[in-house]
């Protein structure tokens, strides 16, 4: 069939990069952005996040503690959230306009015909808004009919406003990332009702699920049951995703000879060739021996062209110089192509990707942690052993490539987690991958001073971490409310850690209505001790948290925890025993562990004792060390 539309991206740059991708392949790259993004808020660092900062008192902090006055920070760290950058392209295809009227259908057998795009208002909407409706297109890019079990692409549309239409300006942080998992949550409803009542039992084809540019899932259904999909309550809309044909006179699509199909023959004919531009490009990696950068010739060279006397010129105002002061020029510049390459996450030279493995072939073992490093260990060379450490939350694995994790070769690796949460995600992507534990090792800091000498009247809680609705601490609010006046009056609540989130900010104006709520804003490390010290009880109410950090150092000051059973410090804890476990997001449970804490303080320091021997059997350096050492044994083994 010939092409009859021809859709023409004219580029005016030194370097074209082309590689042909569906439009959910285009949203899919956005989500993945989106997701990488957060995935550095890993949990050995987040509670580091909460940390960092200085705090000023007026008196030292025990005494601060006594009197039960708020802390106040000195100076709050600005909030750094990545942007979510969405291009018009993006957004038009955002917002979908409605098709123009159907054309009748025109049935075969029990099949439909497939109409040719050329003259067809609804194939122009189709190439506009990226999707088809069934009821006003059927199939317009080719003549081939579709039965009604014939498996087709689509895109399942949910009413609820996707994270971008809820909010354009939103930013990647934790209410986002929590709008996001919320969104997820409803689609997997969906998609389990679509399971069970119309597939009768047979699972669903999910490609990918949508949650921030719209609130959709990819998948593959059979053309025959989208109707159905339709009159599932939630469901907006279901879009047929188009099938390019390539067209007779096709080009190869390599960028040395790709300017027939993307016009830009024609554009440099027009005198705009991009001669002479320098581009920037700041990414996570690029493949510096790929073909396409490959250095150029004297002949391309003009007066212009960045040279290693050009670097080297201007070596001395860069920051790289600043961070390493003894780099040269001859360190930097790789090529005529490539004048400059500089690493300024790490601090030094290594410019390669994810993917680029090579430069760790001189190594005795690998150490990677991590759900993002799958794409770099899919190329690992199997003689060199790995252990590979996984601490994220469930929602890091959402964006991950099954397929490149089918391709990883397991030889000479081990496997290990933090704790359970990160366990069970990786084991919904692969089931029969064996798994350990290794659970991370905590300093110990002499105890200064014995709780029983601070002569406080209240039962003092804490909690610790940023303020989002992952770590929970407004369920923790919600307990609070459910507290009568006279219990209110015998106890304190601090929250500690970085209150510039929005959900901080409702939390704080409910505080002005409880005196008993304490929020100190960001501290630093010396502060958390010297808190952790005049504690009585740790709370962490999180709705997911692989491991916490803040719990193993409350147990190393012999601080009991009551903790959500959705963290992984629950599988190390006997409720009532040496810490306190409630059903995560049960507000009633948690109180009646709160009123427990109240009842039986006296109790709390025998509770307080086992809860430090928790520590030194599981969480202490000399613990860590131990199980360090058999994963480095059983790797080589």
């Amino acid at each position: 069939m010939k092409l009859k539309r021809v859709l023409a991206l004219i580029m005016s740059a030194a370097l074209i990069v082309s590689a042909p991708f569906s439009n959910a392949g285009l949203v899919h790259a956005e989500e993945a952005a989106a997701q990488d993004s957060g995935a550095a808020e890993s949990e050995g660092e987040a509670s580091e996040e909460a940390w960092s900062g200085t705090v000023e008192f007026s008196k030292n902090p025990a005494e601060e503690m006594k009197e039960e006055k708020v802390w106040k920070p000195s100076e709050k760290p600005a909030e750094q959230a990545s942007g979510v950058k969405i291009s018009d392209e993006m957004l038009q295809r955002e917002n979908r306009a409605e098709t123009s009227e159907p054309k009748e259908e025109e049935e075969k057998s029990g099949k439909v015909i497939m109409e040719e795009t050329e003259g067809n208002e609804a194939a122009s909407d189709l190439i506009r808004n990226g999707g088809a409706k069934q009821d006003s297109v059927k199939e317009l890019l080719n003549e081939e009919t579709v039965g009604e079990q014939d498996p087709v692409r689509v895109i399942i549309i949910l009413e609820e406003d996707s994270v971008i239409e809820n909010n354009s300006q939103a930013d990647i942080n934790a209410l986002t990332r929590s709008r996001s998992r919320r969104l997820e949550r409803k689609q997997d409803s969906v998609i389990a009702e679509i399971e069970d009542n119309i597939l009768e039992g047979d699972a669903l084809n999910v490609r990918y699920q949508y949650t921030w540019l719209l609130n959709g899932v990819a998948t593959e259904v059979p053309y025959g049951i989208i109707d159905e999909i339709r009159q599932i309550d939630g469901v907006k809309e279901v879009i047929l995703q188009p099938v390019y044909n390539v067209a007779e006179n096709s080009v190869t699509p390599y960028t040395m000879s790709d300017g027939e199909m993307i016009g830009r023959d024609d554009t440099w004919k027009g005198g705009y060739t991009g001669k002479g531009i320098v581009i920037s490009v700041i990414d996570t990696g690029i493949d510096d021996d790929h073909q396409n950068f490959a250095a150029l010739s004297e002949s391309q060279l003009t007066g212009d062209s960045a040279t290693r006397e050009t670097v080297s010129n201007v070596l001395d105002t860069l920051n790289a110089k600043a961070l390493r002061p003894d780099i040269t020029a001859d360190d930097v510049y790789r090529s005529t192509k490539i004048a400059y390459g500089f690493n300024y996450v790490d601090e030094n030279l290594q410019i390669a990707g994810m993917d680029e493995c090579e430069w760790t072939w001189n190594f005795s073992m690998l150490i990677c942690n991590t759900i993002n490093f799958h794409v770099f260990l899919s190329k690992r060379k199997a003689d060199i052993p790995v252990i590979w450490w996984l601490h994220d939350s469930a929602f890091f694995y959402g964006g991950v490539d099954q397929e490149v994790l089918q391709r990883i070769d397991r030889t000479g690796m081990q496997v290990v987690s933090v704790g359970p949460v990160p366990e069970r995600a990786m084991h919904e992507k692969l089931s029969d991958l064996p798994i350990g534990r290794l659970v991370y090792g905590v300093a110990d800091v002499p105890q200064k001073r014995n709780k029983q000498m601070c002569g406080s009247m209240h039962v003092v809680f804490t909690t610790i971490g940023y303020i989002e609705r992952r770590k929970g601490q407004d369920l923790l609010m919600q307990a609070i409310a459910q507290l009568d006046d006279t219990e209110r009056e015998s106890v304190v609540f601090y929250l500690v850690g970085q209150d510039v989130s929005e959900m901080a900010q409702c939390i704080r104006q409910q505080s002005l209505a409880m005196p008993e709520v304490k929020m100190t804003g960001t501290v630093d490390r010396e502060t958390i001790n010297e808190i952790l010290e005049q504690t009585d009880v740790l709370i962490c109410p999180s709705r997911e948290d692989p491991m916490p950090t803040v719990c193993a150092e409350a147990m190393m000051h012999a601080v009991p925890c009551i903790v959500s059973d959705a963290t992984g410090t629950a599988e190390y804890l006997h409720d009532g025993t040496d810490g306190l476990i409630f059903q995560s997001e049960d507000v009633a449970e948690l109180v009646e562990k709160i009123r427990w804490c109240m009842r039986h303080r006296t109790m709390l320091d025998v509770m307080g004792a086992r809860a430090r021997t928790v520590y030194e059997t599981y969480f202490s350096m000399q613990a860590f060390e131990k199980s360090l050492a058999e994963a480095i044994e059983g790797c080589r083994n």
